[in-house]
């Protein structure tokens, strides 16, 4: 039908691709989020042969990481302290492939301090799964659990993925809106109702021959024309019609000189 706005070229799987990525990385988020407020602070689980990143604080201030040490009753468990600063450590854990499995502690605390002062520090508890396969099933992340894969891995790939789509929807809506005014025609970016009276906001101005006082034409996506409205003040790029008599109007409206 002429008169019809078509859609940008490829514009529809760009959306699913893009409601696709917001939706993994919506949920990535939200699992990784509640994984972390369901997971108690100082619990740290691992499984044979694996290497993982940990961090915490001791009671007293850390002069350098090398006044670290710490006590464990795992089997096979080393710690490689990394970093600290303040009363804040990080370090890394390392379990010999061999190492039991089973629920054991651990303590950080500095080298010198008196049994009743290291006692005060965090004791961590350390949950030694058999395998891979039961550190996954015990994991609160429910993507880690069933995709294998982290949530904050997740997220951010999708990521990436979203604002592309987002940018590739904006430069198509962009060629979509120049090709309109090519033809006199305009989307409609604000609508505001008082009783049966609509004033529309649009894309078109001086700059396209519009002038107070002209008629134009509402139409709907499909070209359906809506009514006639009459153009009350007009800038550069862009005007505002009235519309009456209107009981209802379609979400999507196009303004046309035609």
């Amino acid at each position: 039908m002429e008169g019809t706005p078509a859609p940008a070229p490829g514009k529809s799987w760009v959306q699913r691709v893009g409601v696709l990525a917001g939706l993994i990385l919506a949920a990535c988020l939200i699992d990784g989020l509640a994984a972390v407020v369901r997971t108690p602070k100082t619990e740290i689980r691992l499984y044979p042969g694996m290497k993982t990143p940990v961090a915490g604080k001791t009671e007293a201030a850390i002069p350098d990481r090398r006044w670290l040490t710490h006590e464990t009753t795992a089997p096979g468990l080393s710690v490689t302290f990394l970093e600290a600063k303040g009363r804040l450590w990080r370090a890394e854990l390392a379990v010999e492939p061999t190492a039991p499995d089973g629920t054991y502690t651990l303590r950080v605390f500095l080298h010198g301090e008196k049994p009743e002062d290291a006692a005060q520090n965090p004791l961590y508890t350390i949950r030694l799964l058999p395998d891979r396969h039961a550190f996954l099933a015990s994991e609160r992340s429910f993507v880690l659990r069933y995709v294998g894969v982290s949530p904050w891995v997740g997220a951010a790939a999708a990521l990436p993925f979203l604002v592309f789509c987002l940018y590739l929807s904006y430069k198509a809506s962009d060629r979509l809106d120049e090709a309109l005014r090519r033809q006199g025609m305009a989307p409609v970016y604000r609508a505001l109702r008082k009783d049966k009276t609509v004033t529309l906001f649009f894309g078109l101005g001086s700059a396209d021959g519009l002038s107070p006082g002209d008629s134009v034409r509402i139409v709907a996506e499909d070209g359906r024309l809506v009514g006639v409205g009459r153009v009350e003040t007009v800038s550069l790029n862009d005007a505002q019609a009235r519309l009456d008599d209107v009981d209802r109007l379609p979400s999507i409206l196009y303004v046309s000189r035609s």
